[in-house]
């Protein structure tokens, strides 16, 4: 009997790398946030990726 080993997919890393953000990006997302309706506070952070 063979046992069979998942095999990882090589475009998946095996640890996901952790995003740092500088202090002027977060300023700059937090004004734009701020000036946002609803919709738009989604769709910033959907763009961001946040």
């Amino acid at each position: 009997m063979t046992t069979h080993e998942p095999v990882p997919d090589p475009e998946v890393p095996a640890k996901p790398r952790t995003r740092t953000y500088t202090a002027v990006y977060k300023v700059r997302i937090l004004a734009e946030y701020e000036t946002l309706d609803k919709p738009g506070k989604g769709a910033l952070l959907r763009r961001e990726g946040l």
